[in-house]
């Protein structure tokens, strides 16, 4: 069967903003979409006076509101000889789900250190490939299929367990300062002692099967 991703409307990505340790007065999100979650910096940050989005797809409807929704949108993929971004400009620099669908992300974050100013810091959202769902298809059913949404996403072309998230940023020059699973659960008290419960019991090299996406923090070393 011919498996095609699906299209789904950006979100807000309210659960990202936690990983936002500075006061950017300028951003710039990657993959930005309809730019919903510059919107909600831009409602969040007080210090935020300019919000910059790029983003390649070129749907008229999108390019529209992601128009209204930034400051500044640039509807084109992000490479040296992208036209519009200065070096050293921005305090801010996001790729929420956007790396894994780069052939690339290595060259793209060595290029991203000479736009960010000498404070910023980049927010990465990244899935885990090593979540037991896939193992337990992996090893108990011997499946590795593609799927039109979530960590087997058809449009994924990287995959990264938590190991590996913390070497691509390292092999590119940057420091972590955070790195824990996106969701916390605030709203749901029952699911947040049953996981801190599965947390516990789950020896530490065993930890992350139970992490489906992590949110990492860092800055140029």
């Amino acid at each position: 069967m011919l498996i095609k991703a699906q299209y789904s409307e950006g979100a807000d990505r309210n659960e990202m903003i936690r990983f936002i340790t500075n006061s950017p007065k300028t951003s710039l999100e990657v993959g930005c979409r309809e730019a919903k979650h510059s919107k909600l910096l831009k409602e969040t940050f007080p210090s935020l006076k300019e919000t910059w989005g790029i983003e390649p797809d070129n749907n008229e409807i999108l390019i529209k509101q992601a128009e209204t929704n930034l400051d500044y949108f640039i509807n084109d993929y992000l490479t040296t000889d992208t036209p519009g971004l200065s070096k050293k400009y921005f305090d801010l620099i996001v790729f929420n789900d956007v790396l894994e669908h780069m052939y690339d992300p290595w060259e793209v974050l060595i290029m991203t250190k000479e736009l960010l100013t000498e404070n910023g810091i980049i927010v990465v959202s990244l899935p885990n490939i090593r979540h037991r769902s896939v193992l337990i298809d992996l090893i108990f059913k011997d499946k590795f299929e593609y799927k039109d949404q979530g960590i087997l996403d058809v449009t994924h072309i990287r995959f990264f367990t938590e190991t590996t998230m913390k070497k691509l940023l390292a092999d590119c020059g940057y420091e972590v300062l955070k790195i824990e699973n996106t969701v916390d659960y605030k709203n749901k008290p029952l699911k947040r002692v049953l996981k801190k419960i599965r947390y516990l019991i789950t020896p530490k090299v065993f930890r992350s099967i139970n992490i489906w996406q992590f949110g990492i923090t860092a800055k140029v070393k």
